[in-house]
């Protein structure tokens, strides 16, 4: 599995100037890799999970000692699930606020268009 990488992103060191177009673009870019980033998290608990549950058949009796062990790994499951639910939370807020920026300035632009043609 290979990292993610911002390949197109501009050198933070150097003096950048980038359009309103280019930084929603790279806005979208990180919220996309830390979606996939929460992917790999996900995936990670899931294949935990059924290493757990594997180790135990389904015929045999589960010891008190392996048992707390399952509780402990769901509960440790459990809060990084809430965790991503919270980030998710966030990537979804900052997503909207890229498409209302988005909507507005194109409204701005159309309603200037119309108000250019008129003479007075």
């Amino acid at each position: 599995m290979s990292q993610p990488s911002l390949s197109n992103a501009p050198d933070s060191a150097a003096n950048v100037s980038i359009t309103i177009h280019e930084a929603e673009a790279l806005c979208l870019t990180a919220i996309a890799l830390t979606e996939l980033s929460l992917a790999h998290v996900m995936h990670s608990e899931a294949k935990k999970t059924q290493r757990l549950l594997a180790a135990y058949p389904q015929h045999e009796k589960v010891q008190s000692r392996e048992l707390c062990r399952l509780l402990l790994n769901d509960t440790a499951s459990l809060d990084m699930m809430q965790s991503i639910i919270k980030q998710e939370m966030l990537l979804q807020s900052r997503v909207e606020s890229i498409v209302e920026l988005y909507t507005e300035r194109e409204v701005i632009k159309h309603v200037h268009a119309q108000h250019s043609g008129y003479t007075s």
